[in-house]
């Protein structure tokens, strides 16, 4: 069993210092990809599959989903070697065989779990959050500076966009201005860090929103 340990943990070892390396290097991003987009067709096969079978489905599909979800080789290979090396060390430490298993097995699914959460925190990390004044449009937005009606001047408008609360310029085709406190939506981008707004409905469903 020592030999069996040993193996897992060589192998296992030699293809996670592999694979750091060459995520360091920028080329080790294809499973990340993978791992984040394959749970969700999973996902979608298992509500389709389940529907009508009631709330019990519904949390076996979350469960098998979750679970499927933390599977990629990163995290089979984070397992294996931390099974390897656990284990290995149980024996060393006069514990039985069945004790070693069971040491190994919970270390190694520790691992695989530790892994997936460390991956899915860089994979956000690295995603572009970048401003993009097009996702204002439909938005509901607040008047900071008056705008001037009937198209004659800019004045500006904080709008919450991608969990921020951003400011741009504004214009609007209304036959009235835009005093300060105006509650108005936009309706279209007009150029670089400019939009055109409208007054708010008062019945209009602030519920409603686009969400990013």
């Amino acid at each position: 069993m020592e030999t069996f340990y040993l193996v897992c943990a060589a192998v296992g070892g030699a293809i996670f210092v592999c694979q750091f390396l060459l995520t360091l290097a920028g080329m080790g991003s294809s499973d990340m990809e993978v791992s984040h987009e394959v749970p969700h067709d999973f996902g979608m096969a298992d509500a389709h599959d389940g529907m009508g079978h009631g709330h019990t489905q519904d949390s076996s599909t979350h469960n098998s989903t979750w679970l499927f979800s933390i599977i990629s080789v990163r995290t089979i290979v984070a397992a294996v070697t931390f099974f390897g090396l656990t284990g290995y060390a149980a024996l060393r430490g006069d514990r039985t065989p069945l004790e070693a298993i069971a040491i190994g097995l919970v270390c190694g699914g520790s691992a695989m779990v530790a892994v997936h959460w460390i991956m899915q925190t860089m994979f956000r990390l690295g995603q572009d959050h970048t401003l993009r004044i097009e996702r204002a449009v439909g938005r509901p937005a607040t008047v900071y500076l008056p705008v001037p009606a009937n198209r004659r001047g800019e004045g500006k408008v904080q709008i919450g966009l991608q969990e921020r609360l951003v400011e741009y310029a504004a214009m609007t085709s209304a036959d009235c201005d835009l005093p300060a406190g105006t509650e108005v939506v936009v309706e279209r981008i007009v150029g670089p860090g400019l939009v055109e707004v409208a007054p708010r409905k008062r019945d209009e469903d602030a519920s409603g929103n686009r969400t990013d």
